[in-house]
């Protein structure tokens, strides 16, 4: 608890919350849900919407290019707290999982 009251920025999640895939792969941002699919990859940690973490890679270039996508499109707000005018997807079927009731 000590390392992380000395510095809460090393444990936040990366892109603010939003679903790493999300960011890397199709350069918006989409709610995580970090109940089911989060990984630690380069030391930091990246959240995915359920059911995309086990195609997500996470490797250094695609970090890398989300890092520089994340400058871009990221509020800097976590997922909850989106901006009225900032459009955010939250149920593209391109995230649902197989079998999923959506």
């Amino acid at each position: 608890m000590n390392l992380f009251i000395a510095n809460p920025e090393k444990y936040a999640p990366a892109y603010g919350g939003w679903c790493a895939s999300g960011v890397t792969e199709m350069g918006m941002l989409h709610a995580s849900d970090p109940r089911f699919d989060w990984t630690i990859e380069q030391g930091r940690l990246f959240l995915q919407a359920n059911g995309v973490g086990s195609r997500w890679r996470g490797t250094a270039d695609e970090i890398a290019a989300g890092d520089e996508i994340f400058k871009r499109i990221g509020m800097g707000k976590r997922p909850n707290q989106a901006a009225p005018t900032q459009e955010v997807s939250t149920d593209d079927d391109s995230y649902a999982s197989e079998g999923s009731s959506r």
